[in-house]
Parts: C-alpha cells; sequence; structure tokens
C-alpha cells in the first residue's frame, strides 16, 4: 500500500497502520525544491523532505518513493543530489522517481544504491522509447557454458558489464552449463561481482547438486 498526503496531513493515520501492517506500507514523497507536495502536487507544504523522511523513522514502513516534480516526465535526468539526500536520511530503502531519461541516468542512480537507493521508476522513457527495457534485464545467454568428456568452460558473453574481458573457468564433466549459467546470472543481477557470481552459481538448484570444480 502506498500512502502519501496522509504522512504529511495525517501522520497519526499512517503509524497505526504501519504498526499493524508492518512492511506493507510504502511512503510516497513528492518533493519540489526541498519541500514536499501533497493532494496530487495541487499543495505544496511547508515541511521539508528530509524532516518527512526522519520523522519516518521506526514507524514500520518498508520503503519510500521520492519523486522529484521538476524533473519528473521531463527525461533530462534525475535529481541526484535530492536523492542522494533523501535517501542518507531515511532509514528505509528509497525507490527514486522522475527525470530518468536514457540508460545512463540509470547508471548514474545506481552509484546511489550505497546510501540506500535501491529501486528506479521509469515511466515516459519507456513510452518515448529512449530506454529499452530489455537493455537492463539479465539474460540467460550473457554466459555461454561448453561441456565435453573432460570438462568445459563457462565464460561471459555480452552484459551490462563491459568492463570485464572474457575469461573462461574450468568445470567438471558432470556439470550441466545450462543450471551454471542460469545460477551465475541470477547472482550477477543481485549486484555481485563475476567473482562472487561464479563462486554461488558453481552449485546448482535443488534438482541439479552437481559441484562446478574449485573456484
Amino acid at each position: 500500500i502506498i500512502l502519501g498526503t496522509i504522512a504529511v496531513e495525517k501522520p497519526f493515520i499512517l503509524r497505526d497502520l504501519a504498526t499493524k501492517y508492518p512492511g506493507k506500507i510504502i511512503v510516497g514523497i513528492d518533493t519540489k525544491e526541498g519541500k514536499v507536495a501533497t493532494n496530487g502536487w495541487v499543495k505544496r507544504s511547508e515541511v521539508s523532505a528530509i524532516d518527512l523522511v526522519k520523522s519516518l523513522k521506526d514507524t514500520g514502513i518498508s520503503s519510500i518513493i521520492c519523486t522529484d516534480i521538476s524533473t519528473d516526465g521531463t527525461l533530462q535526468g534525475p535529481n541526484l543530489n535530492a536523492m542522494k539526500e533523501v535517501a542518507e536520511a531515511s532509514q528505509v530503502p528509497v525507490i527514486a522517481s522522475g527525470g530518468v531519461g536514457s540508460i545512463s541516468d540509470v547508471l548514474s542512480l545506481l552509484k546511489l544504491a550505497d546510501v540506500g537507493v535501491e529501486g528506479i521508476i521509469i515511466g515516459r522513457a519507456l513510452y518515448d522509447g529512449t530506454i529499452n527495457l530489455e537493455e537492463l534485464m539479465p539474460k540467460p545467454d550473457m554466459y555461454i557454458a561448453t561441456e565435453g568428456k573432460s570438462g568445459g568452460t563457462i565464460y561471459p558473453t555480452r552484459h551490462k558489464y563491459s568492463s570485464i574481458k572474457p575469461s573462461s573457468k574450468e568445470i567438471d564433466s558432470y556439470g550441466c552449463g545450462d543450471c551454471f549459467a542460469g545460477a551465475v546470472t541470477a547472482a550477477m543481477s543481485a549486484k555481485m561481482d563475476l567473482a562472487q557470481a561464479i563462486r554461488i552459481g558453481a552449485y546448482c538448484g535443488a534438482e541439479c547438486s552437481t559441484h562446478f570444480g574449485p573456484y
């Protein structure tokens, strides 16, 4: 459940709901020039976004969606400073919204993951075609696995981590290349580096418990 205006005008109701349904409430904070807008952006309150974020500490909410009104729908890039300040002040994960118009905008927000930005909302960029969602999604064919009587190799092909040069790892002859590749892809999507992904990918799921070589 996403609550917005009520967080400013009737915070006691928000706290009551968050207490009854811990981890189920998301607070939407729409901000312009540091102040929170309410009632569908019609009203601009005197409450600062940072103060509102701080007031949500220990309420039991699951996360915050922060929309920068000035950049929303413009495709001109997100307000990185505002998002960073909100994330640093927040006790819960922040989902950034507003201004995303390119892959580079997405990457710039991903750099704020360390301070708590754990999600990004993309809207008009998808409709206008300035962002292709497939480019952001991990794919099974990001890795190629080959097998033979004496073993095989696993190596990255095309993927967003373009700075990583293709390399190979020996796997034993009993391994399942598809299972390994899928596990590595899943690990990479969890923001692990290649070495970590390979270690986790070295173990298949419940249906295939083969260990792929020593890493």
